[in-house]
């Protein structure tokens, strides 16, 4: 009966979690609708893949092999912004479904905005980390809250297993006029009773956007000095070795330093040191083991003045803090693991009898 109990408590506070989800949904939508002004709501969500190989047979013959169709992949995207406007997007199998094709349908989404932009962003994406759920996509949107397109984004997720909700609808109407007729190109996918019917585009292409979360050649990082108080710039002239991910594990840099004794606003250049007493000052170049330095930022640039920008800045006084907050909070640690080792030192010198060895017996 305990356990009765506690399954039916964990049932009502999952529905209340998803009820909850739900109502904010809806909340964010009839905002985006009453107040286009202010903000904007988009949800995108993909097709099931099998619903829409092509040729498509309302009754597929027999003598047809699944694997001689061309496979097509829709996404769709719904935006509430004073109306409802649908689009499907259709690309093949070259274009994986991962986190570039999610950010090249919002690009051509804001490329092809009516009117501004408003300055609040909601944004309503499925459960998967392929394609959601990863540090490439939230890097795209940090980007586009650093140069001012938006000024605040909110990202939402719907709970697992309760994800089906207006894009799905769309789809659904979809896949109920392929059940009626044949399809032999992209149109008739998309041509379903839709109000209002949706606006398509084929995306051939995908940007790639990993660069903005791996380090790549001609990229500037910003290591972490020997005094463990400071950083040092570099910028990356060769990847010598990956490891099995493709991530870079050694790399070919420059240095570049600044004659400013406050690096943050000081002009940066090229670092040349003199080879021996009567060469010519030569560039500084070194080979570093990525995994042997501490990389508190890359993949930035300079400013016109040759100067950090402040969001370069505040990720390396960011990662300072933190270094010199995990060496203050391992001081305590040790001090505890000292203590430990002196107290089970002294509990061998007592029998299980609790009478100190060293002591004489009377």
């Amino acid at each position: 009966m305990f356990i009765l109990a506690e399954a039916v408590e964990a049932l009502k506070l999952h529905r209340k979690q998803h009820a909850e989800e739900r109502a904010a949904a809806g909340r964010r939508r009839w905002k985006a609708l009453d107040s286009p002004k202010d903000c904007a709501y988009i949800q995108i969500d993909g097709m099931d893949q099998k619903k829409t190989a092509l040729p498509h047979f309302a009754k597929q013959p027999k003598s047809v092999d699944g694997a001689a169709l061309v496979g097509v992949h829709l996404v769709g995207a719904m935006i509430f912004h004073g109306k409802l406007q649908t689009h499907a997007f259709l690309t093949y199998n070259n274009l994986k479904s991962d986190s570039n094709l999610t950010i090249t349908v919002l690009q051509k989404i804001f490329l092809e905005w009516e009117g501004t932009l408003p300055p609040t962003l909601y944004l309503q994406l499925d459960n998967t980390v392929r394609e959601n759920k990863n540090n490439i996509l939230f890097a795209y949107l940090a980007m586009l809250l650093e140069n001012k397109v938006f000024t605040k984004i909110k990202l939402g997720f719907l709970l697992v297993g309760h994800t089906h909700d207006f894009v799905d609808q769309m789809f659904s109407r979809f896949s109920q006029a392929l059940r009626r007729e044949n399809a032999f190109t992209m149109r008739p996918i998309y041509s379903g009773p839709r109000r209002p019917p949706p606006s398509s585009a084929a995306a051939d292409r995908a940007a790639h956007t990993r660069e903005l979360t791996e380090i790549h050649e001609k990229s500037f990082l910003a290591v972490l000095a020997d005094d463990e108080t400071s950083f040092w710039i570099c910028q990356v002239l060769k990847i010598n070795s990956r490891n099995e991910e493709g991530e870079p594990t050694s790399v070919q840099i420059q240095w570049y330093a600044t004659e400013d004794s406050n690096p943050y606003t000081g002009k940066f250049y090229p670092e040349k040191r003199r080879t021996n007493g009567k060469g010519r000052a030569a560039l500084y170049m070194q080979e570093i083991d990525l995994e042997e330095v501490t990389v508190m930022s890359f993949n930035f640039i300079f400013t016109t003045a040759r100067r950090l920008w402040k969001i370069t800045e505040r990720q390396i006084r960011t990662g300072l803090f933190r270094i010199a907050r995990d060496k203050e909070a391992s001081v305590p640690e040790v001090s505890t693991r000292i203590s430990q080792a002196l107290d089970s030192a002294d509990d061998e010198k007592t029998d299980c009898s609790g009478h100190d060895l060293d002591e004489d017996e009377e």
